[in-house]
């Protein structure tokens, strides 16, 4: 039974960071993680661009053991990995903002996130470091 709950925490309470995008401010903010093997690990809504974010390794889909027949690497593996995270999409609660279950984005430490627009964010944006200071405690929606 998945006793887990939606609920809104401040991100400075989380492993994710927000922050702005020097002129592209007026996009919203994006994310990512504080630590390259961070806790935090979402999904992103197609259709509003909301994230909920998973803490911990408490995502049973997430952390099932690799059944044994499949190797650690090779074909077999490739087309286990996207369907896990598939699977992971699918298992969410509804997205919280818009109330559908679109998830189509993973998101990792790795993952470029999208903007509230939908656009994705450019991977060589500089950070306006002023405007991020003051969106440390937004508040984020954290499925735990």
């Amino acid at each position: 039974m998945d006793n887990r709950v939606l609920k809104q925490v401040p991100a400075n309470s989380t492993d994710v960071v927000p922050f702005y995008i020097k002129q592209m401010e007026s996009k919203g903010l994006v994310y990512a993680t504080k630590h390259f093997r961070g806790e935090a690990t979402g999904a992103q809504c197609g259709h509003c661009h909301t994230i909920v974010w998973v803490l911990g390794r408490k995502d049973p889909i997430l952390n099932e053991k690799k059944p044994d027949h499949i190797p650690d690497y090779g074909p077999m593996y490739e087309a286990y990995y996207p369907q896990k995270l598939e699977r992971f999409l699918r298992s969410l609660p509804p997205c919280p903002e818009c109330h559908t279950q679109s998830y189509d984005l993973f998101i990792s430490n790795l993952t470029l996130v999208r903007f509230k627009d939908g656009q994705l964010e450019p991977g060589d944006g500089k950070i306006n470091e002023e405007l991020s200071e003051s969106a440390k405690d937004t508040l984020i929606w954290v499925y735990d």
